[in-house]
């Protein structure tokens, strides 16, 4: 039944090029990740809302208890957007450089992974959907 509703929604996301999509999961990073995350900025997240109009996205990545931790905004194309600007929880929105990708399996989102430079900063999200 979800990936019914998954598909109808991806269908009309295609066919308006506008689209607001809510998952449930939680962001993870391996150990490798975690090794660096001195000089990145790592989200905190259990859910992630993924905003299309036209061709330009917004991937917010939000803890239900506090509500978006980081914010990328910029040109999407496909499965793909090219990063413009940067938003943390605790702080104003920022020029970036970057991209976020958004991965399939069995025809269902899987993950989507983010990586941005914004002035001296690195921010990075990896959010990881829920099979439930």
């Amino acid at each position: 039944m979800f990936a019914i509703a998954l598909a109808a929604l991806l269908a009309s996301l295609a066919a308006t090029g506008d689209a607001r999509l809510q998952l449930n999961g939680r962001c993870e990073y391996s150990a490798e990740v975690q090794e660096h995350r001195d000089g990145t900025v790592l989200a905190l997240c259990d859910t992630l809302e993924i905003v299309r109009d036209g061709n330009t996205g917004t991937l917010d990545f939000r803890q239900r208890s506090w509500g978006s931790t980081i914010r990328f905004q910029g040109e999407m194309a496909g499965d793909r957007m090219i990063v413009r600007s940067v938003r943390p929880r605790a702080g104003e929105t920022a020029p970036a450089t970057g991209t976020c990708e958004v991965f399939h399996a069995n025809d269902r989102i899987s993950v989507v992974a983010c990586l941005a430079r914004a002035g001296t900063r690195s921010y990075a999200a990896n959010f990881v959907v829920s099979r439930l």
